[in-house]
Parts: C-alpha cells; structure tokens; sequence
C-alpha cells in the first residue's frame, strides 16, 4: 500500500505550502501579465485541490481566501454544476475563480444541497476585494442574509471593499462580520448624484447624508475589532459619530470630505487613531477651537492651504512622526505655507515632514490693485521653524513658487548642521540667482553620514578649483540617489568627464536616474560618463563601518519606536 511522506501528513507544513502558493496581491492598476499569472495561480490551485483529500482543503483554503469580486460565490448557486470528488465544483468553481461563464442573476430558488456548498466555501473566504460584479444587485446579498437568518454570510472575512452606489443600498448589512479588521466603503452612484437635485437639493441633501451614516453604522457598530477603515467620496456630511463606536481603530483614510464643526469636534474625540490621511474642506472657517487626537503618529492632509492649520492646531498628540501637507488647488501662498509649517513643528518626536503646495499665481495687494509678484523668496525661511528638529530624517518639499527659491552654499551648510542625521533630502523647488555649488556636496557628505537621497534644486562649480579632490576627503559616502533640478548653465563650461569622476570618487555608490537621450547635451554627456564609471567600478564593494553603524541606529530606533506607548 502506498503512504504519503510524513511531510504530507503535517497540516502545519502543508498549510506553509499553499499560503507561498496564493495568487499574488494586485495593485489597482494591474498589467495584463499580472493578471494572467494570477489566473494561472488560480488555476494551478484548483488542480492541486484535484489530487487528493490531503492537499484538497489546504489548496481550496488558498484559492477561496481572496476573491477580487462575488461572481464565484454566485456560481454556486447556478443550474450547471459538475461535482467531481468531495465537494469540488469544476464547472462552477473554475469558472468563476478561473475566468468563465458570466452569471449575474439567480436562475432558481437555491437548494440545500447549494446552500450547503455556499457555506462549505464562504467560511474560507479572508478578502473580497469588490462587493459586486457586473450588473449584480445588492438585493442578492439581503436575500442570502435572510436565509442565513441575520448571520454573517462570510464567517470570517477579515477585509472587505464595498461600493455604495445608492441610498438605498441593502447589501452590505449581510456582509459585515465581526472579524472584520480592514474595511473601504466607496460611496458613488446616486450618493453623489442626489446632491446634484435641482428641485430639492436640501432634502437630497439629507437623504444622502442619512444613508452615509447609516453605511458607517453597520459596519463601525457590528465591527468591534476594525483597525483599518477607509472612505472615499464621502462628500459633505453632517457627523463623524457613527466612528465612535470603533475602540480600536487605528488607521482612517477619509477621501473627498466636506466637514463641519461637528464632525470635526467628533474626529478629535477618537483618540484610539495612530495614523489620520484625510483630503477635506471645511465648510466653516470659525471653528471653536478643540484638541483630541492624543495617540496620533503619523498625520496626512490634502486640502486648502490655509484651513490645514485649523486641523493641525486640533491634535494634541506629542507622538507625531510623520506629517504630510498637500494643496491640490495650485493657489497656495508663500504664507500659508509657512504658517503651517510653523504649525506643523509644535511636534516634538518629528522626524519625517513632506510639503506639496504649487503655485502658479501670487498675487498681493496694492493701491493700483491686485498685481503679480516675481520675487525670489530664501528657501530656508519656509523651513526654519523645523530646524530644531535635529532628528529629521526626511524632509520633502515640492512647490512652484513665482520667482523661484534662493538657496545657496551657506543654507546646504545650514541645513547639513541643524540635521546630521537626515536621511532623504527632496527639495523639487524652482531655483532663483542664488544656487549651491560643489562646496555643498562635500559640506553634505561630511556632515550627513546617513543621507542616501538627494535632490536640489540647481548646482553650479563656481571655479575649477571646486573640481579638485577635497582636502581632507571625507570618508566613502552611501548616497544612492542624487537629482538636479535645473543645473546652472556655467557647469557647461567644464568637462563632463572630470565631474563625473570627482562625483562618484565622492558618492561611490550614488545613481543619477533618467536616460541620456533625457538630458541636455552636456548633461547628457555627464550621466553616460556616470554610467561607464559605475560599470566599470568593482561589482561588490567593502562593507562600510560608517553605513553600518547608521543601520544599526536606524534599527535600534525603530526598535524603540516599536516599545514607545
């Protein structure tokens, strides 16, 4: 008689396996070769579930785990079955799970005999990645829940996305479970459209604004455990309240979001929150001032430049690491930018801040009226208010600005001492007059040990004296990326070969990124020259004592991180 290897006969082992063997996580905008290898993935699993009982529940625990929509679940209950073995649909499973048949509709009362094989299935479900398919109706989703009187048709889902595409949407009461941990709901559809009623916008207004709550309330009062939730297109509404119930949710994600101070008021009051990513606009500028938000680590917001420090004023937290800022609109001024930066640095444990904020027009005002403005503004007076913060370790700043950013050798130099441990530097600025030279890098390779990118705004050589080897040279740099913006025209006037080389005898390891055929000539010239000397250098280079005791403080921090409340 044959017996299986012992190895087969461990479930644990077996279950290591199949979880290597899932189909791979698509992003939201797959290839066609992402999505064929995932099919192939699929299909692969569904032989293996074929070979025997051993591999069988362990194959199908790994094909059912993620489903990126419910048409295989609706398969289930269709006329063509084709039963092979125990409880494997060919037909139905294959075509669903695997590419096939498109069915969108019941075609019979469901048997017990398929009732039976929906919950043989549903209970390996972990994901469902789109709570519809095609022209599927919520309506199927309420007739299952009530077969299953009022339990969970999915046991033991753990992340859900569901899309809201009316004010009456029936479908998602029966697909909350209270092992959720991860939840998007996407309002779209009438939602959005009843705003838009001409003959009666202030009751369209209400009746989307009750099914909004009443979407966030299924789910934040049915979800105890929920860490992760995620809201897009959520438009104006009238209270945040319905969250209130979730004790522990750790990340929301708010997209689109128009706020009162009412729902402001009850976003402070969740203080179980460690990481808030919102793009708002606040439909009245004189809030009464409040603070919550006493656990918050890391802080997103998109929206108009100068409300964004009426939310930053809000948290009281002092473990904020990261803070990002974004404007969409364009229209930032050079003011607000800096009010929220100075906002932005009440933070003590500060460590990484990113700045997004274009402006095409500035305009001031004036006796003759409002006029354009084309003066060039010092770069570091935007970020003074964070060079306190000497454990900086990303500083990211994008932005226009009419006039253009000075920024010089005597700034680089500033910014180097105020952050010795600064570890990527962006600053996507236009240039004015006032650009670094050569004398910067070198002040940014002593100072900066465990900086690995790096992007300015412009460089220059001031003299060919620039281009001989530092005295004393620094110890070999672990740059990896370094970017310029807009290179002075005067490094034109010497050779691109003799800059690569001082370069990369600076930054061994640094890449320049971007194609030759990109660049201007002289540019050009100098990223091929970086590219043959990179080529020809050692393909393995000596473990640096510097680089590595820079990863081992990163680790220790992090490790620290990790243990802080």
């Amino acid at each position: 008689m044959f017996c299986s290897h012992r190895a087969l006969q461990n479930n644990d082992i077996l279950h290591e396996i199949f979880t290597w063997l899932r189909p791979h996580v698509l992003h939201d905008d797959p290839t066609p070769e992402e999505e064929e290898r995932r099919k192939d993935a699929r299909q692969d699993l569904l032989s293996m579930a074929l070979v025997c009982k051993t591999f069988s529940e362990h194959a199908l625990d790994a094909l059912w785990r993620e489903l990126d929509d419910l048409l295989p679940v609706m398969q289930l209950f269709t006329e063509s079955h084709d039963l092979e073995g125990d409880g494997i649909t060919v037909g139905g499973l294959a075509g669903g799970l695997a590419g096939g048949q498109d069915v969108s509709h019941f075609n019979h009362l469901i048997s017990e005999h398929e009732w039976t094989r929906f919950r043989h299935y549903a209970r390996r479900v972990r994901i469902i990645r789109s709570s519809g398919f095609g022209t599927f109706e919520a309506s199927m989703l309420l007739h299952l829940g009530r077969r299953n009187t009022g339990k969970a048709l999915f046991p033991c889902l753990r992340c859900l996305t569901h899309t809201v595409r009316s004010n009456q949407d029936t479908g998602l009461l029966s697909l909350v479970t209270p092992t959720l941990e991860d939840v998007k709901l996407e309002f779209c559809g009438e939602t959005w459209s009843g705003t838009e009623n001409i003959e009666s916008p202030a009751i369209a207004r209400k009746v989307r604004d009750y099914a909004v709550q009443l979407c966030l309330s299924t789910v934040c009062s049915n979800v105890p455990e929920l860490r992760l939730l995620t809201i897009t297109g959520l438009g104006r509404i009238s209270s945040l309240a319905p969250l209130l119930p979730c004790a522990h949710l750790e990340e929301l994600h708010v997209q689109d979001a128009v706020l009162g101070p009412r729902s402001l008021r009850t976003l402070a009051s969740i203080d179980s929150l460690h990481e808030l990513d919102m793009s708002f606009e606040l439909t009245d500028y004189e809030f009464s001032s409040c603070s919550g938000l006493t656990n918050l680590r890391s802080l997103s917001l998109s929206g108009p430049m100068y409300q964004i420090p009426t939310i930053l004023d809000m948290v009281s937290s002092t473990h904020v690491r990261t803070v990002r800022i974004a404007d969409p609109s364009n229209k930032a001024t050079y003011k607000e930018c800096t009010e929220c930066v100075q906002v932005a640095s009440k933070f003590p444990l500060l460590d990484e801040f990113f700045l997004v904020a274009d402006n095409g027009f500035s305009f001031s005002e004036s006796l003759d009226g409002p006029h354009f403005v084309n003066t060039s503004v010092p770069l570091t007076e935007l970020i003074r208010p964070l060079l306190r913060h000497r454990s900086l370790r990303t500083l990211s700043i994008s932005r226009w600005q009419p006039g253009g950013f000075g920024f010089s050798d005597a700034d680089v130099e500033t910014l180097a001492t105020a952050w010795p441990g600064i570890v990527t530097l962006m600053l996507t600025v236009n240039r004015a007059e006032a650009v670094p030279s050569l004398n910067a890098l070198v002040v940014l390779a002593r100072s900066c040990p465990a900086l690995r990118t790096l992007e300015l705004p412009s460089i220059t050589i001031a003299s060919a004296e620039q281009l001989r080897p530092p005295d004393p040279p620094p110890a070999p740099h672990g740059l990896r990326t370094f970017e310029v913006g807009d290179p002075d025209r005067r490094t034109e006037d010497f050779d691109a070969k003799e800059l690569a080389r001082w370069l990369v005898a600076l930054f061994p390891r640094f890449r320049m990124p971007g194609d030759c055929e990109d660049f201007p000539e002289f540019l050009a010239k100098l990223l091929g020259e970086l590219q043959r000397l990179q080529s020809e250098a050692p393909s393995t280079a000596p473990s640096e004592p510097e680089e590595d005791a820079v990863a081992a403080a990163e680790q220790e921090e992090e490790e620290g991180r990790a243990s802080s409340p």
